[in-house]
């Protein structure tokens, strides 16, 4: 069983020496193909496979790639991320039509007392002429102001929305 050794041009079909590595007639490079003399069939070296071929590739390498990925991204999602507290901003000022004054100051701070609700002071007082809202640490409050008299009554609630300050000025 002899066997000889030659190179094939895959684009026109010209066979070489082993030691050429191009066709001299199409400039294709040549690959190695292998000759059973006995069987007189024509045996191809397996080419290899082109680098961006994923075949050649071993499918652990494709796995713990896919596995790190996904691993990364989950990391990414799931991590406590620290956030900056930031204050808010102070609200809109509500400028409401003011009551007709049935009340003077003194009568109107003798009448408000602590604890009582919005609607408690807004049945006694009318509506505000002016309502401030609060925002510190997490907590909403209000001033409402009711001009009276020459003197401005203001009667503040806390963020559990009921009166715990009562000023004129």
């Amino acid at each position: 069983m002899d066997t000889s050794y030659e190179k094939v041009c895959p684009g026109c079909g010209k066979s070489t020496a082993i030691s050429e590595k191009f066709c001299a007639g199409c400039g294709h490079q040549y690959r190695t193909v292998f000759h059973d003399s006995a069987s007189g069939g024509a045996l191809a070296a397996a080419a290899p496979a082109p680098a961006g071929d994923l075949r050649s590739t071993p499918i652990a390498l494709i796995a713990v790639t896919v596995f790190l990925v996904l691993l990364c991204v989950l990391v990414l999602l799931f991590t406590n991320r620290s956030t900056t507290a930031v204050a808010p901003a102070p609200a809109p000022t509500a400028i409401v039509a003011p009551a007709s004054p049935s009340l003077g100051a003194a009568e109107l701070m003798n009448q408000i007392h602590f604890g009582q609700t919005p609607a408690a002071v807004r049945a006694i007082a009318g509506e505000p002429s002016k309502i401030t809202r609060n925002m510190a640490g997490g907590l909403n409050s209000e001033d409402w102001y009711y001009p009276r008299g020459g003197r401005t009554v203001q009667v503040h609630f806390n963020g559990s929305q009921v009166v715990d300050a009562l000023n004129t000025f």
